[in-house]
């Protein structure tokens, strides 16, 4: 007499883990495809799963809990490689936790990044992380408040938001400026340029701060002109850096 199989409703990964003999783990990486499992454990696995239906139900757990395992990553440019460096990591830690990330592009647009906040939360993600578009200095209560009572963790990456009480993961733009502008001044450089990056940003200005500050403590005078304004981008570094030499060729 044959048995007849349980459905997903019936069944959890620690069942199938132990129909398999394995760990509940191993389940949960062989249904995430989140990390290596040998041929002969994942094929074993997957006839154990084949054999009593299952069908793991996320987003119905992720509904009865109101969240999801799920965590939002918000970027305001997907091709820095800057960013691609942070989401890489992300995503490292996401799948060694058993989470999954949705990444979303917001080509530093206020707009777009409070409607993808929106969508993000629809999901009913676990968290958020996120590099603000948004200029600091036009930064709302408004805005502010519409991330602070999202009811979820939600973590800064890089850029700060000014008004706000959120975690946060911060390089000290000035102190790095500083350092670097210094070891070249030591080393004998006077004449030293500047990728500011967009100054309308906090980081940007600290940036310049950290620059100018190395001048002053070397007692060095500082052209405003070596100061290059612009968008983090791969392309305004190689425009920019291609007209340093018109600039002071034909001084004004």
């Amino acid at each position: 007499m044959s048995s007849n199989p349980q459905h997903s409703s019936g069944m959890t990964i620690k069942d199938i883990a132990a129909k398999a003999r394995v760990a509940p783990s191993t389940v949960s990486r062989v249904l995430n495809n989140s990390s290596y499992v040998s041929k002969a454990t994942r094929k074993k696995i997957e006839e154990v799963i084949s054999q009593y239906n299952y069908v793991p139900n996320a987003l119905a757990k992720g509904l009865s809990q109101s969240s999801t395992n799920i965590v939002g990553v918000m970027v305001p440019e997907i091709d820095n490689p800057f960013f691609s460096g942070v989401i890489r990591g992300v995503a490292e830690v996401a799948d060694a936790m058993n989470y999954n990330i949705i990444l979303c592009n917001t080509d530093e647009s206020i707009e777009k990044e409070m409607h993808i906040m929106r969508v993000l939360t629809g999901q009913r993600i676990c968290g958020l992380l996120m590099s603000s578009a948004a200029l600091e200095h036009q930064q709302t209560a408004e805005y502010v408040g519409a991330f602070q009572n999202l009811g979820i963790p939600v973590v800064m990456v890089d850029r700060k938001v000014i008004g706000g009480k959120f975690d946060g993961v911060y390089i000290d733009d000035e102190q790095a400026l500083y350092d670097l502008t210094t070891l070249l001044i030591n080393n004998g450089h006077r004449h030293i340029e500047t990728l500011a990056g967009n100054t309308g940003l906090l980081l940007g200005q600290n940036r310049v701060m950290g620059y100018r500050r190395a001048f002053r403590t070397a007692q060095l005078e500082c052209d405003e002109r070596w100061i290059h304004a612009g968008q983090f981008s791969k392309e305004f570094g190689y425009k920019t850096v291609k007209q340093i030499p018109l600039i002071f060729a034909n001084p004004q």
